[in-house]
């Protein structure tokens, strides 16, 4: 079991052996703000509307559910 929404985004990206520059790379959303949503440091990113623009993208990147990780972040 994860800790909080950071550490399952983490986990999820490391089961499927893809690294954050990869996301980056593809998503264009700046690597700085990938380790904040890992790190769970949500005041360091924009706004709302951007964190879960950024969670729908890192979702696609890595293939896994996007609708089931915006729902596990909303309950977080």
């Amino acid at each position: 079991m994860v800790e909080n929404f950071g550490s399952y985004l983490k986990h999820e990206r490391e089961l499927r052996g893809v690294p954050l520059e990869e996301i980056s790379g593809t998503t264009k959303i700046h690597i700085r703000f990938l380790r904040a949503l890992e790190e769970n440091s949500f005041d360091e990113l924009p706004g709302e509307v951007f964190i879960k623009g950024y969670i729908r993208s890192y979702a696609n990147t890595i293939g896994s559910d996007v609708e089931e990780m915006l729902n596990i972040y909303k309950e977080s």
